[in-house]
């Protein structure tokens, strides 16, 4: 099962009790605006996003070396007129999804082609 359904719930359950602002502004990023009205609904759709290679530097120990890493670098992407977000699942690691979703909440959900 994949896990990425599991940290959006995790993110969006933390939010709501220590970081409101953050949560408002991941509605604002999916309806253009901070506050949904009490019957609407936000749908969550998931996609496989493409993979791409990165050279990383990785230490262990005293040994540093380059290696090639595939990875995720697509944000969520929301449809505003729909309340609708789409969210890749296949990111390597839950800190990949944090900083993505992140980014996608700065951004408001704009994506620039």
């Amino acid at each position: 099962d994949n896990p990425t359904k599991g940290w959006l719930q995790d993110w969006i359950a933390e939010a709501g009790k220590e970081r409101p602002k953050d949560l408002r502004m991941f509605v604002k990023a999916i309806t253009g605006s901070t506050a949904l009205a009490p019957t609407a609904k936000i749908q969550v759709h998931r996609k496989v996003a493409d993979k791409v290679k990165r050279k990383v530097i990785v230490k262990e120990g005293e040994t540093v070396k380059e290696e090639e890493r595939e990875t995720v670098e697509e944000f969520p992407h929301s449809h505003t007129c729909n309340y609708q977000v789409v969210v890749p699942i296949n990111y390597p690691d839950k800190d990949t999804f944090d900083r993505q979703l992140g980014m996608f909440i700065l951004t408001e959900g704009f994506q620039y082609a």
